[in-house]
C-alpha cells in the first residue's frame, strides 16, 4: 500500500493544442490545478482558476469541473466576471460577456502523469499548477457537481465509500458560463467538527466607480459565498459515513448554485488552523496525528474571526515537500477609484507576500504536523489553514483512527500524545 503524490507546473500551447504532462511518477487518481497564469513574480489584473478531476479507476477520466473569477486593473468603473464550467478542468475568462481567455479538457489519465487539450489558448503560454495524488491507499474518489438548494437544507451525497476529505469550489454560477461580478470559493472538510471545515470565500463586484471588494475565511463551513457585507450561502458538513456525505446549507440564495465537491477515501486528512508569528523565523503547527505527504494551503490574509473585511485577497498553495512546491495569489483593493488588481505567484513559497502581507516556505513536513520558515510578516498574526494529507488511515475502537505500519504495529492519534502498540488497548 502506497500513496503517490507530486506538486508541479505545466504550460499551455500558443495555440490550441494537446499538452502531455510526464514526470509525475505514476497515474493519478485525482488531480487539482491551480492557476492564475504566472510561474513566478507579479502582473496587474486578478486571475483565478480551480479546477479538479477525478479517474474512472483507470486511464479515463470520471468527471471534472472548474471555477474562474478575474478583476481588471486600472479601470476607472470595474471590470470583474466569474465563471464555472462541469466539464473541463481549466476555464479563464477576460472582459466581454462569455469570453473565454483559456479553457482545457483532461483527456486522460497517464501511467506518468496527464494529458490536457486546450480548446481556446491565449497567445502566450501561461502556467498552471497542480497537485497529483495516487496510489493503493486512495481507496476511492468522487467528483460531485453539487446543487446547492434554494432554501436552508440538506444535501446527501452517495460516494460508495467513506470520504476522509472532502474540497469544494464554487463561483456562484448556476451552470456554465460567465457571469458579471467575481465571486470564488473554496473550502476543506475532514470531518463534522468545527475545527475540522474552513473555507475562503472573495468577491469583487461589476460596474463600480469605487471597486467594491470583500475577503472572508472561516471555520466550521465546507462552502461560502460573500459580497461586500453579507455571507449570503453557507453550507457546512453535517454528516459522513461509509456512503457518502450531507452538506447542510443553513444559508442558501434563491438561486441553485452549482458547487464541485471533491471526496477523497482511505488516506490521513487533517486540517490544521494557525496564525503567522509576530516576526520572522521557524514555526512549527502540530495536531496532524501522522507525517503528512503532501499539503494544501489557503489563506485570506485575515486575522481570525468570521467577519467580512474589505479587499479581494486569496492565496493557494501546495506542497508534496521541501523542494516540491507552490503558491498563487491574487488581490483587488477595495475603496479604489481606478481599479487596483494583481496577481502573483512563487515557485520556493507555500504563502505568497503579493496576494496576502506575509510570505513562508516549508521547511519540513513532521511526525504530527509541518514546519514553515517565516521569511515575511506583517506583525498583525494572519491566519492560514493547511488540509495535511498522509498514507492509510485505519479505524479503530472509539471511531477514531490509526495507522498501520510495516510490522503490523498501529498508532491512534489522540490529541496531546500519540499511542503506539500491537492491539490498541487501554485509554
Amino acid at each position: 500500500m502506497a500513496l503517490d503524490v507530486k506538486a508541479g507546473t505545466f504550460a499551455s500551447g500558443t495555440s490550441t493544442s494537446t499538452v502531455s504532462v510526464t514526470g509525475v511518477g505514476f497515474r493519478p487518481k485525482a488531480l487539482f490545478v491551480f492557476g492564475n497564469e504566472l510561474a513566478t513574480g507579479t502582473e496587474v489584473n486578478a486571475l483565478l482558476t480551480m479546477g479538479v478531476a477525478v479517474s474512472d479507476g483507470a486511464a479515463g477520466v470520471e468527471n471534472q469541473s472548474c471555477v474562474s473569477m478575474f478583476a481588471i486593473d486600472g479601470a476607472g468603473t470595474s471590470d470583474t466576471r466569474r465563471g464555472v464550467d462541469d466539464g473541463k478542468i481549466i476555464r479563464t475568462g477576460t472582459t466581454g460577456p462569455n469570453a473565454n481567455r483559456e479553457t482545457a479538457t483532461l483527456n486522460s489519465f497517464d501511467a506518468d502523469g496527464f494529458t490536457v487539450q486546450f480548446t481556446v489558448a491565449s497567445s502566450g503560454a501561461e502556467t498552471y499548477h497542480y497537485l497529483a495524488l495516487g496510489g493503493d491507499d486512495i481507496t476511492g474518489t468522487h467528483l460531485e457537481d453539487m446543487s446547492s438548494p434554494t432554501s436552508t437544507g440538506s444535501v446527501t451525497v452517495e460516494t460508495g465509500f467513506r470520504p476522509s476529505c472532502l474540497l469544494a469550489i464554487g463561483a456562484g454560477k448556476p451552470s456554465d458560463g460567465f457571469a458579471n461580478t467575481s465571486n470564488s470559493s473554496i473550502g476543506f472538510a475532514t470531518g463534522t467538527s468545527t475545527d475540522q471545515n474552513m473555507v475562503a470565500a472573495v468577491y469583487s463586484r461589476d460596474n463600480q466607480g469605487t471597486s467594491s471588494t470583500s475577503k472572508y475565511m472561516r471555520s466550521s463551513h465546507l462552502a461560502a459565498l460573500v459580497n461586500a457585507s453579507n455571507d449570503f450561502e453557507l453550507g457546512e458538513l453535517s454528516h459522513l459515513n461509509e456512503g457518502g456525505y450531507s452538506v447542510n446549507f443553513s444559508t442558501a440564495y434563491s438561486t441553485a448554485y452549482l458547487w464541485p465537491i471533491l471526496a477523497i477515501g482511505g488516506i490521513s486528512c487533517r486540517i490544521i488552523t494557525g496564525t503567522a508569528p509576530a516576526s520572522t523565523g521557524s514555526s512549527s503547527y502540530t495536531g496532524a496525528g501522522f507525517r503528512p505527504e503532501a499539503a494544501l494551503f489557503l489563506s485570506t490574509g485575515k486575522t481570525s474571526g468570521t467577519g467580512i473585511s474589505s479587499g479581494n485577497q486569496i492565496c493557494i498553495g501546495a506542497a508534496t515537500g521541501p523542494s516540491e512546491r507552490f503558491c498563487i495569489g491574487i488581490r483587488d483593493t477595495s475603496g479604489a477609484g481606478t481599479s487596483e488588481a494583481d496577481k502573483s505567484a512563487a515557485a520556493d513559497q507555500v504563502l505568497t507576500s503579493t496576494a496576502i502581507s506575509y510570505e513562508a516556505d516549508l521547511t519540513s513536513f513532521d511526525v504530527d504536523g509541518f514546519t514553515l520558515d517565516w521569511t515575511g510578516v506583517s506583525g498583525s498574526e494572519e491566519e492560514f489553514t493547511a488540509l495535511l494529507i498522509g498514507s492509510a488511515a485505519t479505524p479503530v475502537e472509539g471511531g477514531q483512527w490509526a495507522k498501520q505500519d510495516s510490522a503490523g504495529a498501529r498508532s491512534r492519534y489522540m490529541p496531546g500524545k500519540m499511542r503506539t502498540s500491537a492491539n490498541l488497548r487501554g485509554p
